[in-house]
């Protein structure tokens, strides 16, 4: 049986989003996934193209909020959908990644939730007995 990488959780009219990694790498990647999988069946998303994603924060929080934002900010802009990403380089402050994915086609990537913003409400990144884990609040 497979690891968990991450779980959804209801809040009032938004959608949470618990994340878990053996690192701060892996629950930055690992977001990253739960994001696009929230968005669309991640199973049907092709792994043609890279892309670079990178962002900014002020702190652990904000820069996995900051991170995820840049991810949503990129499928409203370029429709850009990723199955895999690697982080490149991380720190408190900065992260930089690459994904492996395609562009939206809606004929095969249907949208589960419509995502409207990535928060920093409740936002939270620790250490647990078996790594880390972060949670994030998204706006549906």
């Amino acid at each position: 049986m497979s690891k968990k990488r991450y779980r959804t959780f209801s809040h009032t009219a938004d959608l949470g989003l618990e994340i878990f990694g053996q690192d701060e790498s892996e629950i930055f990647a690992n977001a990253g996934i739960a994001l696009y999988s929230v968005l669309t069946e991640i199973k049907k998303i092709r792994g043609r193209k890279s892309w670079d994603i990178e962002a900014e924060g002020h702190d652990w929080e904000d820069l996995l909020v900051n991170f995820l934002s840049e991810i949503l900010y990129r499928f409203d802009t370029e429709q850009i959908l990723l199955r895999q990403i690697v982080i490149l380089k991380l720190n408190p402050r900065q992260v930089a990644a690459r994904g492996r994915g395609e562009i939206f086609d809606p004929s095969r990537h249907p949208i589960k939730t419509g995502i409207k913003a990535v928060t920093h409400h409740q936002a939270s990144i620790k250490t647990t007995s078996a790594g880390f884990a972060a949670r994030v609040i998204l706006d549906i």
